[in-house]
């Protein structure tokens, strides 16, 4: 059992990436390097590792007592069985030692290169071990002699140690060993002589069981005796018990019983009679009180499960809302690496048809269409993220420009979309993605009140000042004295009578079909908007619409120097390698950066790409690489051409901005990100910009 508790706790350590890009190397100091960050990670006492044709044998120790040849060299026949592609465990003895060992054999593909071996050292904390699972006293043999024993007791120990001869000792140990008697101290024993591991012409392994028969059973006697006597005081004081309480209470319980029997029939009239102060008397005023209360406790029962039944209703929306977000995001993900290949090649191949052609013209056409996928896709990804809200210097028309893109794409062609942006110092301190989710409730709103019919929807944006010594802030008097952004949402819709706004913005108070709505939408937006330290008001009349007005602090414009150039920067024959699992990819952003003049190298497989690069780093300046690929990630070639003290710089791309590390001392080698699908203009003026840094004295 231990020997298979070894293989399935080691079975996959030769499984990881990195351990397998190393032993590959075949670099004894590296491969050395490895087996210590495995040793300590393990917490073994011994690991080696040997390559089948043993020209790359590396063995390391945690302690120097441990000797790693003659270590090896008893790890032989296990290491065979691993060649062969089986997971092999043994337990062995060097000298006075005892070790259990475990040899896994080590892959790349369908071909066994190699097999690493892991020996722990058998001590007082196993021999513990077993005694405390069997419950016996357990004693480890290397040829005969003891090498571990858990017995404390000296006198009894060394009469052991005397008496090895007489267990037949001499004779090969089985591996289903039959109980026999010994006798220590005058203490009889049940013992069984087994093998541990495999039968070795040398260092033959086995132990010694011993459990004592005679104290289990004084125990169990005393226990008998003691249950006896328990079982007699029990009978003889639940005798007396049923007798007093018959005596004292089944007049009193009649009596309650008919009246609990008329409760359930409906009858709250019944009272129970109180002719005592005990405790008879207090179940019968305490049974009174409760038939008193019993209809109105009923009737809020009914109230709070209609409450629970509407509050499921809505966790259950709500859990559905969560996975359409995910399924969403995921979805966009993915849409964004076909959209990179899309508007790749297309720029590619409008670089090579005539200007002004019909070829050009339908090229920008499908380069046009391809742009807005990607702002939807953006939009999508935005509203999908599960994150804390992280306030930020923004500009409004610019948040209310890409939700009205994503709220035409989801509202009928009946319904007319048009805004008014009134002012040019629109920056306010926000979290944009609940901004988006504010106005995507209101327009949805607004879509739905003119479904029927069609109409228009109206967002417009002004500046709007409150006076300091003005008694009347007018549309909204909560506000302080200040400057103030005004959203307005309008719709042309059915609008809303006074007794619907006076609740407008209550938890779970809507006017729509049961499946519809929950009720939340609005009494989130309206604390989004407070946690902002704004205001939102509404105005509503029967058959003339609705308009939501919505003021936030004015903020001041951020600092212009965050502007980034929107010019391409060509190279100089700098060598770069792009690392990208999709082919289609990888070959596209080869051309891209060949054409502004980089002397570019594709490759889709990452661990292929570290070989490249380990091989010949100075044919290298900057590698740009995909973050999710397999067997290696974008981060972890990145530590790995750190971890092997190469100076190429990396750059990452990746289609979800949380999938990308912050660059810095835990990532020296990564230099910059930048988000799928790639805009071909950032990632020059990135790659300008890191290789400029590199050239710095």
């Amino acid at each position: 059992m231990r020997e298979k508790n070894l293989v399935l706790r080691y079975r996959n350590v030769p499984n990881e990436p990195r351990f397998k890009a190393v032993v590959q190397l075949a670099d004894p100091k590296t491969t050395e390097a490895q087996l210590k960050e495995l040793l300590d990670e393990l917490g073994g006492d011994f690991v080696s590792y040997v390559n089948t044709d043993a020209r790359l044998r590396v063995s390391v120790s945690r302690h120097p007592r441990f000797k790693p040849d003659p270590l090896a060299e008893r790890c032989a026949d296990v290491v065979r069985q691993a060649f062969a592609g089986q997971p092999a465990a043994d337990t062995i003895s060097v000298g006075d030692q005892l070790f259990e060992m475990v040899s896994i054999p080590v892959s790349v593909g369908s071909s066994i290169i190699g097999a690493l071996t892991i020996a722990n050292e058998m001590g007082e904390a196993v021999a513990e071990e077993f005694t405390r699972l069997t419950r016996s006293e357990i004693i480890l043999l290397s040829d005969g002699h003891i090498a571990v024993s858990s017995i404390r007791h000296g006198e009894m120990e060394s009469e052991l140690k005397q008496g090895l001869a007489a267990l037949d000792e001499n004779a090969p140990a089985r591996r289903r060993p039959s109980a026999r008697r010994l006798t220590l101290q005058g203490e009889h024993f049940l013992y069984a002589h087994g093998q541990l591991g495999r039968i070795h012409s040398e260092g033959r392994v086995s132990y010694i069981l011993l459990s004592s028969y005679e104290k289990p059973l004084r125990i169990l006697q005393a226990t008998e005796r003691r249950f006896l006597w328990i079982q007699l005081l029990g009978i003889l004081a639940g005798t007396a018990i049923v007798w007093w309480l018959v005596h004292r209470i089944t007049q009193p319980l009649h009596q309650l019983r008919d009246c609990a029997e008329a409760v359930g029939r409906g009858d709250f009239s019944r009272r129970v009679e109180v002719n005592s102060r005990d405790e008879c008397g207090a179940l019968a005023v305490g049974f009174n009180q409760m038939t008193a209360n019993l209809e109105t406790s009923r009737a809020e029962l009914q109230t709070t499960i209609g409450a629970l039944r509407a509050t499921q209703a809505q966790l259950i929306q709500s859990e559905k809302m969560r996975a359409i977000g995910t399924l969403a995001g995921g979805i966009a993900h993915d849409f964004n690496n076909i959209l990179g290949a899309i508007l790749g090649y297309t720029e590619l191949v409008l670089d090579d048809v005539p200007p002004g052609s019909r070829t050009d013209r339908n090229l920008r056409h499908v380069l046009n269409a391809s742009h807005r996928a990607k702002d939807l896709v953006r939009q999508i990804l935005a509203f999908s993220r599960q994150s804390e809200p992280q306030r930020s210097n923004v500009r409004l028309s610019a948040i209310i420009d890409e939700t009205l893109k994503l709220l035409r794409a989801s509202i009928p062609t009946t319904i007319q979309i048009s805004q008014q942006i009134s002012t040019t110092a629109d920056h306010v301190i926000a979290d944009p993605t609940q901004l988006h989710q504010v106005l995507m409730n209101l327009g949805t709103n607004a879509s739905h009140a003119m479904r029927e019919k069609g109409g228009r929807l109206l967002v417009a944006l002004d500046d709007y000042t409150v006076q300091e010594s003005s008694a009347d802030h007018g549309e909204a008097p909560q506000l302080s004295p200040g400057g103030w952004l005004r959203v307005s949402v309008g719709d042309t819709g059915h609008g809303m009578d006074g007794a619907v706004l006076e609740r407008i913005f209550e938890p779970f108070f809507t006017t729509k079909p049961i499946g519809e709505g929950t009720g939340l939408g609005l009494s989130v937006v309206h604390g989004i908007i407070k946690n902002h330290g704004g205001d939102i008001t509404v105005t509503s009349k029967r058959g003339e619409g609705t308009t939501f007005q919505i003021f936030l602090p004015r903020a001041e414009a951020a600092d212009a120097g965050s502007v980034h150039a929107t010019e391409i920067v060509r190279g100089h024959n700098q060598r770069i390698l792009v690392v990208d699992d999709e082919e289609t990819l990888a070959n596209m952003m080869q051309q891209r950066l060949t054409r502004l003049g980089y002397e570019v190298l594709a490759c889709h497989d990452s661990v292929h790409a570290l070989g490249m690069i380990q091989a010949a780093p100075q044919n290298f300046d900057l590698v740009v690489s995909d973050q999710t690929m397999p067997r290696l990630t974008g981060t972890d070639l990145a530590a790995e051409i750190s971890r092997l003290d190469l100076s190429v710089p990396v750059i990452l791309c990746s289609g979800s901005p949380n999938s990308l590390p912050q660059p810095g001392e835990h990532h020296p080698n990564v230099r910059g990100c930048v988000l799928k699908p790639v805009n071909f203009t950032d990632l020059s003026q990135t790659i300008h910009r890191v290789l400029h840094e590199i050239k710095r004295p």
